[in-house]
Formats: C-alpha cells, structure tokens, sequence
C-alpha cells in the first residue's frame, strides 16, 4: 500500500500537467501576422554587361612617380635620403625634378624630365646595360678613365618609350684612401629595374 500511494501521486501529477497544456492558448493561423513582400529589382543586362572605366595616369604623374622610384634608387645605393626640387617652364609647362648629394667620396645629380624626341641623338654615346632584374636597356653612358684620382659617369636613360628621361651625373673619388666602388653601376643597374 506504501508503493501505491506514492505511484498514485505521480500518475495525479502527470495528468495535472497534461491538462495545463490543454488549457494554455494555441496560436492560430488567424492570429500569425504575413509578412510583407519586398521587391528586388533585378539587373539590367546593360549594367551588368558595361566594364568600369580605368583612369590612366596623366604624365606628369608617371613623370612624379618615376621621380620617387628614382629617390628610392639613390637612396638605396648611397645611404641617405634625396629630395626632388621641381621647376615648371612657364612656356611649355614641361616639369623638371632636380637632386644633388655629396660626401667625401661622390658628387651625385640626378635630374627626372618629360622626354624629347623618340630616339636619341646620333651625337650621344650609347652603351646596353643590364638591370638588376637581367633586363638589357640601351642607355646613354660615358665613363672618364679609371686611373685618375676621381671617375665621372654620366648616363642617361628614356622611361616609357621616351615620354621621360633620367639623367644622373656622378663624381666618385679612385685614390688610395678612397679606392674606387663604381657606384654608377650599380645606380644605373637599379634604376633599368624602375624604369619601364
């Protein structure tokens, strides 16, 4: 009797339960709230269809951009930083950047202009020169002999098909004390590489 009472009690318990859940409100479909439809708009074929339009860079920002690759160069190869002054001429409106640097061993201009020309002169001593890359250029290049006490390079080279021109014009000392580095050489090498 002991073991009915309290399985009696249970069972109650449950039916309780059973009967709240009958009870409680159910939700009906009259109750639900429809959402509302949205419309998306589909493409057209004519906007799916037309490319974006890519923005050339106009020269005098190419010409500023070879002017930065060209500090980078100089800065590399030298160890310290170069600054670009910039002329415009007030008749052509043609822009010019200018830099020079020196130390006990170099004397170094460099000068980034708008090219001339389509090709160069015949007056013009030209020499091909390997990038760092292993890209061959065709340069203007004069080097005086190595046995003086100083060695002075000039080279000069187009960019784009002529529409710009580098020109670095480097001193560097061939003595005892300040043996010769060529370091011409190796600014001529890297700036093939930046110079397309």
């Amino acid at each position: 009797m002991w073991i009915l009472i309290p399985v009696l009690l249970g069972v109650s318990l449950l039916l309780a339960g059973c009967v709240a859940q009958q009870t409680a409100p159910s939700p009906t479909a009259a109750t639900a709230t429809p959402l509302a439809s949205v419309e998306v708009p589909s493409p057209t074929p004519d906007a799916t269809s037309t490319p974006l339009p890519t923005v050339e860079a106009s020269p005098d920002d190419k010409l500023m951009l070879l002017k930065n690759s060209a500090a980078a160069v100089l800065q590399q190869v030298f160890g310290v930083e170069f600054t670009f002054s910039r002329e415009k001429d007030p008749v052509s409106g043609a822009i010019t950047y200018f830099t020079a640097g020196s130390s006990d061993y170099y004397e170094v201009q460099a000068t980034v202009a708008k090219g001339i020309g389509k090709q160069w002169p015949a007056t013009k001593t030209l020499a091909e020169k390997p990038g760092e890359s292993g890209l061959k250029k065709t340069v203007v290049f004069t080097q005086t002999s190595l046995q003086q006490p100083s060695v002075q390079t000039e080279f000069e080279m187009e960019c784009n098909n002529f529409a710009q021109t580098v020109k670095v014009t480097l001193k560097e000392q061939n003595t005892g004390a300040l043996p010769f580095e060529n370091l011409a050489s190796n600014v001529t090498r890297l700036l093939i590489d930046s110079c397309p």
